[in-house]
Parts: C-alpha cells; structure tokens; sequence
C-alpha cells in the first residue's frame, strides 16, 4: 500500500515537474479536437436548425401551379387523402410596380394557414382590410420604408385589378420560410422577370377568382431531414403522385373554363338581347317578349316574328362570339398543370448547397489538422518515455510489475488528453457552429443556430487523441520493459554518427564551417525528428495557405466579377407596353446626358437548368441586339488562355461553372426550361470566365432557331463616363422616362455580392492554422534541446557565447521550417484544389489558382511563430544549469 502510494506521488510530481510538457500535449490535443470537433459538427448543427425551421414554419414539400388558375374542384382531390399531411391554397398577384421600380409578389395573408406560415420580424400581420407587411427584404431596397408608412400599387390598368384597394398601411415586415436568402425571390413573367421582394395583404383585398396555387405538405416527409437523399427519393415518388392524381385535371380544367366562359358569353347575349328590345318595344313589353321567346319557342307566330327581327341584329354578334371561343379554345390547349417541390426553391437549394460545402470541408481540414497533432503527440510522448529509462530500470529492479510501470505514463498521457478533449469539445461545438451561422447569416436569413454535441465526432476525437498519447507511451514503453534493469538504468548510448551524402562531396563540404557541418550531421542524425519536424510545419502551413487562399478568393472575386468581367455601369429594364413616342423620348434622354457614353439593347429572361445530380440552377440569358458590340460591355474570354469569344450563330456560350455543374464542354448539346416551363435544346460553343452567378448568351439569330421567335428587346446595358459625381442623380433622371420599368446599378450588384463574407469561417481556420503551428515548433524544438542538453552544457563550459549556443540549436529548426514551407506549399496548393472544387457554392467559382503573395504570407506568418518559439526557447537556453546537466548520467 505505501509502494503505491509513494509511486502515485512519484506520477503528481512528473506532471507539477514536467508542466510545459503536460500544457503542450494538453494544447495539442485541445487545437484537435476543437478543430475536428467543431468543424464536423457545424454541419449537421445547421442542418438541423434549419430543418427545424422549416418544420415550425411548415415549408411546403410541393406546390402546384396552373396556367388556368385552380379552384375547389382541384382542392376536393386532396381532402380525406391519407397520404396528404396538410394543403393550403391561396391566392397571389406579381406586380411590376411603376412608383417604386420594383416587382413585388403580393400574397393573400391568411391566420389559420399551417402551410409556409410567415414569422413577424417587427410589428405585426395585416389583420384588417387596408393593411400591408412587407418582407423584410423590402428594407434592402428601401432603407426608408417603417411601421406607419402608407404604401401604394401602382402599376397598368388590368394588374391594378386585382386589387380592391390600392393604398396600404404598413403594420410590419414579416420572414417566409419559402425565402431564407437575401438575394432572390423566385422568378415571374413581368417586369425584369425577377421578384424583389413579397408583400402581405389582408386576403379580402385581392380580387381574384380563382388560386392560384395550392401548397402541399405529405405524411412520408414529416420525420425526414430535407435535406437528406431519403426525402429526395420520397419527394420523387410523391411528385409522380400528384401528377398522377391531376392527370385527368388538365382536361377537366380546360372544360371548365370554357363552360365559365360560355356562360359569360351567354349572359352578355341576354343584356344586348334585352337593351334591344328595350330600344324598340319599351322596358315592360321586352321583359315579355324575352320570357315569351323562351317559353313557347317556334310556335308562338308573333313571337317569331319580333324574334325573327331581333336575331338578325344579333346574328352578326353572335357569329363574332363563337369566334372567340374558337380562338379561347386554340389557346387553352396549351395549359398546363405544373408540379414544383423545395428544390425549385432556389433559397433552399443553395443553403442545402453550402451546408454540403461545409461538410465537404469538415472532410479535409480537420482531418489533416488532427493528423499534425497526432504525430507531435507521439514524437512528445516518446521522449517522455526515453527520459524515464533510468527510472523504469529501478523500478524493475524494485520488482514493479510492469502493468504498475506503465501505469505512470498511462495516467500523465490519460489526464492531458482528457483535459484537452474536455476544453476542445466545449470550445469547438459551442463556438465554431455559431461563428460559422453567423458567417453564412450575411447571405441567408437563418434560425438560431442548435448546439449538439454529437458523440460520434467527442468519441472519434478523444479515441484518436488517446491513441495519439497513450498508445504512443505503451509502444516506446513496451519496447524499453523489454530490456533488463542493468540495461534501462544506463544512459542510452547516443546514436553513432555516420557520414552523410554531403561530406562526401568534398568541394562543398570543405568550405562549411565547424558549426555548419554540426548542424547538418545533427539533422541527419535525428531522422526522427527531422521528419516530424518537417511534416508538422508542412501540414500547419498547407492548411495557413488553403485558408489564405480561400480568404483571397472570397475577398477577390467581386471585384474580379463587377470590374473586369461585367464592364457595363448599370442595366435598365423596359415596361412590356411602351409606345413609340415613349422610346423616343428615352432615346434623347440619354443622349441629352451629360454623363451618357454608350449603350447595347438586349433580351433578357431568367432560364433553369435541371439535372439529376445537381440542384436546379438559375441563369440569366441576354441576347444582344448587336452581338460585335457585347465585348463593350461583358468580358466573354477563356479563364486561363484569356481568348476572346464572339457570339455566333450556331451555339450559345455559358459560364464555366454552370458548365462544369452540368459536365457539358463545348460542342455539347444541354437542355434550357424558360420561365413558361418550355425545354429548349441548345450547343455550347463555348465556355467562359465567370466567378459569380450563371449566364447564357445567344445571339438573335440562333435564339430565334431555337425558340422559334424574334427576341423583343427588353432592356438596356449602360456605360457611364468616367466622371459621375452623383450616380443616384443620374439614375433618378433615367427613371423619369415612362419607357423605364427598372434600373440597377453594377454598383449595387456588387454590394449585394459582397455581403455574402465567408472571412469569419476562414479566419477561424487560419487562426486554428497558426496556433497548432506554434504548438508544434515550441514541442519539437523543447524535445530538441531536452534530448541535446548535455551536449549544450558542454559547448556552453567550452566558452560558447548565449548567440552561438541558440544558433547551434535554432540553425537546425529554422532549415526544418524552411523546408517544412517549401513542401507545405506543395501539399498547400493540392489542399486548396480540392476544397476550392468541393466546396464553393452551385452558383459562385472560387479562384482556382493561388497568389504568390499567399504563399509568402503563409511562409511569413509560420516563420513568424517560429521566431517566437525561438525567442522563448532562447530564455530556457540561457538559464541552463550547465552542472547538474553534466552529472545528471551519475
């Protein structure tokens, strides 16, 4: 019992005499975990939050949509269906707003809705007629807009229909899980085809006849993760449900509107009829003559005859009448029903995009992270246990079994890897997913995010860091019980020098100095830990120069995008029904600009792009009126040969993100859906530079090839001169023509671009970088001097100066270091390939070649650290008791 209790102290005193040993392997093992931690779990936290979300929310798993509108009929297939959780049909009105410039999507706002229910950022919902909220989007657009304010729709005569009123007050600004994201609102077929923002209005404000759409949640979704290949498959299968339960709809859709049609028709036939006759016979005697027509019919000679007189007034109507039902009938053939689902949501589909993006990265970085700790665990641990060889032999010699031996160095690497897990797990699951919701918030409206500690990542890491520790010591200790206690308590013979390649070439070796050659035979001499040395600074600076490199990527490319790329200075959409006189007045508007350069119009419409391995992409398609002079205004150039493109007749060019998404290369045919739902078929004829969003040029003539029609120029691309002083005058002065449905500056484009900052993520990844480099060079260079301190103390009792004796040690880690950068730079430039590739967004490309400058910055800011552990080490050097160092083997 004392034996124990004496050795139990002998393993307290190891750990209070040995604590910037026990600190760094607790710091190691803490940087680790962390990292692995956090990171691995950031994912699935917002996952789940966002899932969570959706499901407080009631996000639809699909809508359905009819070019005819829907009514109660279409709602009677749902009702008592088993395999229908919840539906919800409303009614909804795009407006292209000619007071404010914008399209807004009007929605009926109803309390009892348990589909897309929306949550009040400020204020409250519309609960009384005349009242308005607006989306919290609005405010981006409208800095102005508060509680209070009186909103008015103005837009043409047969959109302002719609609506019983046309003035609101604003009650508040409200969120829809249907749009988590800033920067769209869904597609439309008015205005500049895109919505800005939505609007709520009391449902008794809308005059509407018929849904719009219907909303539909299932019950084989309810406990399923949206985001998950499981709910993708189920999705499949009940989108083939519902187009199978609607598949007689279409034609009975169709029946109906003409039977309401005919029944109008019919009705305004009765009131001509009856002015008629009130014209010839008299209000009392028409009324008769009408009822007696329909009562007796042919019999009634008299009757006939007024009949006779009236039917030939009317016959011309009449004929006129059924030509516009034939004419209804030609264009209700092409109706349809459409069937969309949550991937059609593009807000949806990218935050499912940059959820995968982060899992993709949480499969690199931690893992090369924990590896570097790792390996300086072990090289720790084994010179742990090679310092304690004499006592191991005494205790052996004692009669210590060797269970009770190793028992010591279980508990030292037990306790500093559990304290560091402990501290890493708190730290990397409660503080990176927040740092990183908070990083993905500037571009995505998101819940709180949940914290989880998920055991399956605490039991990987803390299993790996044990193993890291405790395997380690039981490795080196298993080899050393091994040899007899006579053996273990003699000072371990050095390692014998040997020459190496470099002695043998004699016209180099002979002109290095007694210190040079020191320092080459030492770092040959101790493989071990040249190579550990070497690999820790080369894995902590690739993941310093993937960081760096993702940082300048992020902060670069809008600049890349809005400056060299995108040349034009602003873009101006038309109204659909301008007049000619109102072109002409916005021509010499611009002309009459002072600050007016040159202009280019073009088609411009929002298209899909749909495949089976990737989320629905959204582009934008121009078609220029003069294709030689798109180069004024767009850059269409190869990224890495910088060739300049022309738009041809024979082919479209696309963006290389879009391309690579859809792996079509040129020459390629791939499939383009426009905004009625219609697939067109068109050849890549080339691939160009483009870092942020997807587009698709054609020229007139091919578009008209492949969508059978002549492009109606719809908008306008700008160039301003160099010296405009105020750009909001200029824009105000443009917008004053009636022509002018909507302007966007380039300006504005870029900002909206930009707040979309990836920087917090990445600095956490470069400051993780930069601590585990620390950790690293102050370990190995501590074991170093450790494993070297009689040989210091010798050179310092032979007269060596404090300078000469830390170059003597540091010349040998400062060529480490620098040839840990020189291979971290490879492996550096491989690591940012692969997370450039896997984990940018569906719609943005990352830079795919690194600066020099980041190179030299992770170069500098490891040297950096390294400098400070010098700087630390230089104090213990100094302070060495060259005495006890010398008699430490007797």
């Amino acid at each position: 019992m004392r034996k124990n209790s004496a050795y139990n102290k002998s393993i307290k005193r190891e750990i209070a005499s040995s604590k910037a040993r026990f600190i760094s392997i607790m710091a190691i093992i803490f940087l680790g975990v962390a990292f692995y931690t956090g990171i691995k779990s950031s994912g699935p936290d917002l996952n789940e939050s966002i899932n969570d979300y959706f499901n407080q929310q009631g996000l639809m798993d699909s809508k359905i949509v009819s070019s005819l509108g829907l009514n109660e009929n279409d709602l009677k297939l749902l009702e008592n269906n088993d395999k229908i959780e919840d539906f919800y049909a409303t009614k909804s009105v795009d407006v292209n707003m000619t007071n404010t410039k914008n399209v807004v999507k009007f929605m009926e706002y109803n309390r009892d809705a348990t589909v897309n229910k929306l949550e009040v950022v400020e204020g409250r919902f519309p609960k009384n007629s005349g009242e308005i909220a607006l989306d919290e989007q609005a405010l981006r657009d409208n800095p102005n807009l508060k509680i209070g304010d009186t909103y008015k729709i103005e837009s043409d005569e047969d959109t302002e229909n719609n609506f019983k009123k046309k003035s609101f007050k604003i009650v508040g600004f409200v969120q829809s899980p249907m749009y988590i994201d800033y920067l769209s609102r869904g597609t439309t077929t008015v205005g500049k085809g895109s919505i800005d923002y939505f609007a709520v209005i009391n449902k008794a404000d809308l005059n509407l006849d018929v849904y719009t759409e219907i909303y539909v949640r299932f019950a084989n979704t309810a406990n399923l993760d949206g985001y998950s290949d499981e709910y993708k498959e189920t999705m499949e299968k009940n989108t083939k449900y519902l187009e199978d339960l609607y598949s007689k709809r279409q034609t009975e859709r169709i029946e109906e509107v003409k039977a309401d049609a005919k029944k109008t028709i019919e009705a305004e036939m009765q009131k001509q009829m009856r002015a008629m006759m009130q014209s010839q016979y008299g209000n009392s005697q028409a009324q008769q003559s009408i009822m007696q027509s329909q009562s007796a019919g042919s019999n009634n000679a008299t009757n006939s005859q007024g009949l006779d007189s009236m039917a030939g007034n009317v016959s011309g109507q009449s004929a006129y009448v059924q030509q516009q039902l034939d004419e209804l009938d030609k264009q209700l053939q092409g109706s349809k029903y459409y069937y969309f689902d949550r991937e059609d949501n593009s807000g949806y589909s990218t935050y499912k995009g940059s959820i995968e993006s982060l899992d993709k990265i949480a499969t690199v970085f931690p893992v090369i992270f924990f590896l570097v700790a790792a390996l300086i665990c072990l090289t720790t641990m084994t010179r742990m246990v090679e310092e304690n060889r004499t006592e191991i032999g005494t205790l052996k010699a004692l009669g210590y079994r060797d269970s009770e031996i190793a028992k010591k160095f279980i508990v030292y690497a037990t306790t500093a890897t559990i304290a560091g897990s402990v501290l890493g797990i708190v730290a990397g699951c409660g503080v990176l997913p927040p740092i990183i919701s908070q990083a993905y918030g500037s571009a995505f409206m998101l819940p709180s995010v949940k914290i989880n500690f998920f055991p399956s990542y605490i039991i990987q890491s803390v299993l790996c860091s044990l193993v890291c520790t405790v395997g380690a010591s039981m490795f080196v200790l298993k080899q050393e019980l091994h040899e007899q206690p006579s053996a273990l308590m003699r000072v371990k013979a050095p390692k014998i020098g040997k020459k190496i390649l470099l002695e043998r070439i004699t016209p180099i070796w002979k002109r290095l100095n007694f210190n040079q050659k020191v320092t080459f035979r030492n770092l040959f001499r101790y493989k071990q830990r040249m190579w550990m040395t070497i690999i820790g600074i080369s894995g902590c600076t690739a993941i310093l120069i993937a960081g760096l490199g993702l940082k300048y990527s992020t902060d670069t490319i809008t600049d890349l995008q809005f400056g060299e790329l995108m040349k034009y200075d602003a873009i101006v959409v038309f109204n659909e029904d301008s007049t000619t006189e109102q072109d002409k007045e916005y021509e010499d508007s611009l002309n009459n600009l002072s600050e007016y350069k040159e202009s280019i119009n073009v088609y411009q419409d929002s298209v899909t792009f749909n495949k089976k391995t990737i989320s629905k992409q959204t582009a934008t398609m121009y078609v220029p009126q003069n294709p030689s002079k798109l180069q004024n205004y767009v850059s269409l150039n190869d990224r890495a040969t910088k060739q300049e493109y022309k738009l041809g007749d024979d082919g479209a060019i696309i963006n290389e993100k879009l391309a690579k998404l859809l792996d079509a290369k040129v020459g390629d045919e791939i499939v383009m859906t426009d905004a009625q739902n219609n697939d067109h078929k068109i050849k890549v004829s080339h691939i160009i530079e483009n870092y942020s969003g997807h587009y698709v040029y054609l020229s007139p003539t091919y578009y008209n090839k492949v969508f059978g029609k002549k492009a109606t120029y719809n908008a306008q691309l700008l160039n301003f001169k160099n010296n405009i002083k105020d750009e909001n005058k200029v824009v105000e002065k443009i917008m004053q023509n009636e022509k002018v449905a909507n302007l966007t500056l380039a300006t504005k484009i870029k900002s909206v671009a930009e707040s979309a900052d990836m920087g917090l993520v990445l600095v956490v990844i470069i400051a993780a970088s930069g601590s585990l480099a620390f950790v690293v060079l102050y370990n190995l260079i501590n074991i170093n001097i450790s494993e070297r301190i009689r040989e210091i103390s010798t050179i310092k009792v032979l007269g060596f100066y404090d300078n000469e004796v830390d170059m003597y040690i540091f010349r040998e880690n400062i060529i480490l270091t620098v040839l840990g950068i020189l291979i971290g730079c490879v492996f550096g430039k491989l690591l940012y390939w692969f997370v450039s590739t896997t984990a940018e967004l569906d719609n943005m490309m990352m830079i795919p070649t690194i600066q020099l400058s980041t190179y030299l910055s992770a170069g500098i800011i490891t040297m950096i650290f390294a400098v400070c552990v010098m700087i630390m080490m230089h104090i213990r050097l100094k302070n060495i008791n060259m005495i006890d160092a010398l008699k430490s083997v007797e």
